[in-house]
């Protein structure tokens, strides 16, 4: 599209015009609500009462009980 505007020949680009149907967008709150259970590990926790080592529990796992360097 071009148009003239105070002596100035300005070219304007419609993006988006060819498109006959746009893209689903993914359900990103299902996405977070997934993602936080995964990291709650409440249905592993609920079933047995034992937490898999993954994610952050595992980083727990691999630091802590902090010692002194002493001993």
């Amino acid at each position: 599209m071009k148009k003239r505007t105070a002596n100035k020949l300005l070219h304007r680009e419609i993006l988006g015009q060819g498109l006959q149907e746009p893209m689903e967008l993914p359900n990103l709150v299902g996405v977070q609500l997934q993602a936080y259970e995964n990291f709650l590990q409440a249905k592993s926790a609920g079933k047995k009462g034992k937490v898999l080592t993954q994610g952050l529990e595992e980083i727990f796992h691999s630091i802590f009980p902090i010692e002194r360097a002493d001993g």
